[in-house]
């Protein structure tokens, strides 16, 4: 377990030389075979930091079935970082705890957090509607993630926030290719949601390089 943080900045530089698109969801994986072993959430989380884009940290959140983690946990993280990572990984974790209902969800992050906390826990939700489709493959994938934010009523930042996400979570998909990832875009029935979609493509295309 003494080279979790080792492995993590091997697949970060992988990313920098360009033999990996993206160590994001590798870092999910690793974090869950790390709380199997370790069944201790504090001591899995404090074996690595914010590499592949706080991956490592939102898998430990979400792979903490049964342990009790919530607002608690993340109030203990050494940095502010940190609690930002475990805020919204919160929210991936909520979402899938209550089977994939939204409002829900968003209703666990208002009632256990505030303020920027609770706003991070809510992009969590969003991020894990869209990511929910992944697992799929990418032919229903591209057929399902359009419609992530149909009938969910939302509306104001949430709304914005959930049709960007779908753009986000296509570049990984399709390894960072932006037109793959317009093309799921523009499968959104609105022309409000197909914009978001795009601006959230855009986006993560921009991190990637600043990374």
């Amino acid at each position: 377990m003494g080279r979790v943080g080792a492995t993590l900045d091997a697949l970060e530089q992988a990313v920098h030389r360009g033999r990996l698109d993206d160590c994001h969801a590798l870092a999910h994986e690793l974090a869950h075979v790390v709380v199997a072993r370790v069944r201790r959430v504090d001591r899995a989380l404090a074996l690595a930091g914010s590499q592949c884009s706080d991956g490592y940290q939102h898998g430990v959140i979400e792979a903490a079935a049964g342990v009790g983690v919530g607002p608690a946990t993340c109030a203990r993280r050494r940095s502010e970082d940190l609690r930002d990572a475990c805020q919204h990984a919160l929210g991936h974790r909520y979402l899938i705890e209550t089977r994939y209902d939204v409002r829900a969800a968003l209703g666990r992050c208002r009632a256990r957090l505030r303020g920027q906390p609770a706003e991070r826990c809510s992009d969590g939700v969003m991020m894990e509607n869209s990511m929910q489709f992944v697992r799929l493959g990418t032919g229903l994938y591209t057929l399902h993630a359009p419609h992530a934010c149909d009938g969910l009523h939302l509306r104001g930042r949430l709304q914005l926030t959930c049709y960007e996400e779908i753009g986000e979570v296509a570049m990984f998909v399709f390894r960072h290719h932006l037109r793959d990832a317009r093309r799921v875009c523009a499968r959104i029935s609105s022309a409000y949601g197909r914009r978001a979609c795009n601006a959230g493509a855009r986006a993560e295309l921009e991190l990637s390089r600043s990374a």
